[in-house]
């Protein structure tokens, strides 16, 4: 989601300006900015926030030898997960206008973005104009590219707040493939199915479309792409009648569901020809879970993603929640998220 732009529903003009924070900062803070009232379910920054910007933020970051430390929000509505990933779309289209505008990498620097959705909300409202936000917090210094940049990945957010993704696997220095990793990082789908049970058991086909968010690290560079793959898929599962083992009565029927797939804990490397780049992954593409039993619990698989250019890639899935099941679906693979070549944690 975070590559792509959400108009989302129209909630009026863009809000913002400077903050008054009560609680004690480090004496390094220059001041706290926000940007709010974002559209419901859009990641698109308003021509009110760039005006805001454009007055207030940039003219002060080109004088000044500052950084700005980005941080994404997002209303109580919906889905954790996907808040998440909405707050921080937000965020990197603010990073993106600021780089635009002329501001270096340097002033807007990657370790510094923390995407925290509905985490950290204090309202008690579940549409507030005030958490549909990003904030700016203006602190002294800049943080320049160290000679060997490392990677530092986004936050993960966990029934114990939000925290750091353990980072992947130092590279090899003198790699004769390409070498990649790989994380899965969100997923949903759709489906309209249509199940037959009895005798304890039930057995369902459903159609419908899917979504899934990766994470694609380039070993070498140290470059860090986010990439979605979107389409039309067709999957079957099995799983347990409602009735329970001792049911005995077969019956059909249509039905429909959703099923959500979380952050996976896995990097997975994989290799392609030397010269691959993050564009040769666009295009055409089929998406393989394999068989999978849903019987009301949660459970992880490891699934194929089939490219033109870049071959096969093996994605061990985060847990599904919902009615997971054998699935193919035939779609396109977009890396159009910003590059990101990131900074080691000071």
């Amino acid at each position: 989601m975070a590559g792509f732009d959400k108009a989302g529903k129209d909630t009026g003009p863009g809000e913002g300006g400077y903050l008054i924070v009560k609680q004690q900062t480090n004496q390094k803070v220059v001041f706290d900015y926000i940007l709010y009232n974002y559209n419901i379910d859009g990641n698109i920054l308003k021509p009110e926030h760039k005006q805001l910007l454009d007055r207030d933020i940039i003219p002060f970051m080109k004088q000044h030898r500052v950084h700005a430390a980005l941080t994404g929000t997002a209303s109580k509505s919906g889905d954790r997960e996907y808040n998440r990933q909405l707050s921080l779309g937000r965020i990197l289209r603010v990073k993106k206008y600021l780089l635009e505008q002329g501001l270096k990498e340097s002033q807007v620097p990657g370790p510094d973005i923390r995407a925290f959705g509905e985490d950290i909300s204090t309202s008690k409202s579940n549409e507030d104009p005030f958490d549909r936000a990003v904030r700016l917090r203006i602190t002294v210094g800049i943080k320049p590219y160290p000679i060997w940049p490392e990677i530092i990945v986004p936050i993960i957010i966990t029934a114990d707040g939000p925290r750091l993704i353990d980072p992947p696997p130092k590279s090899d220095p003198t790699p004769k493939k390409e070498k990649w990793l790989i994380r899965q990082i969100f997923g949903q789908s759709l489906s309209a199915t249509f199940g037959f049970g009895g005798y304890g058991f039930s057995v369902g086909v459903g159609a419908g479309p899917i979504q899934y968010s990766f994470l694609i690290v380039n070993q070498k560079t140290r470059q860090m792409m986010q990439c979605t793959f979107g389409g039309a898929g067709v999957s079957a599962g099995l799983g347990t009648s409602s009735g329970g083992i001792g049911q005995v009565k077969p019956g059909f029927g249509p039905g429909g569901g959703v099923s959500i797939t979380g952050q996976s804990k896995t990097w997975d490397s994989f290799e392609t020809d030397a010269g691959v780049g993050f564009n040769d992954f666009n295009g055409p593409t089929t998406w393989t879970e394999p068989a999978g039993a849903g019987l009301g619990t949660d459970f992880s698989v490891q699934g194929i993603l089939h490219l033109p250019r870049a071959g096969t890639i093996r994605v061990t899935t985060g847990k599904t929640f919902g009615t997971p099941g054998a699935g193919t679906s035939l779609g396109n693979f977009n890396c159009g998220g910003p590059v990101v070549t990131v900074n080691p944690v000071k």
